[in-house]
């Protein structure tokens, strides 16, 4: 089973904790000027962008290039093994 065929289920065990609960945050209070850009010219940036993303579903696909883009991928150390 994939990930991302796994339907939402309630966890086994439920936080009894009190305090911040149900608390909601406020929305953004000033728009941002600028778009983040990462250090993208460091050259493991430069490595990860230009390493191709094949054999993943669409959504796991838009998830990996948003985190290449927003500077939060990080590469197995060790190849994954069947």
């Amino acid at each position: 089973m994939h990930a991302c065929d796994r339907a939402d289920k309630m966890p086994d065990r439920i936080s009894s904790s009190k305090g911040k609960a149900g608390a909601q945050k406020g929305r953004q209070k000033y728009q941002n000027r600028t778009a983040f850009t990462p250090n993208k010219f460091s050259p493991v940036a430069l490595k990860i962008a230009a390493r191709p993303v094949q054999g993943v579903c669409q959504r796991c696909l838009d998830i990996i290039n948003w985190r290449k883009r927003m500077g939060k991928y990080k590469p197995l150390s060790q190849p994954k093994t069947w």
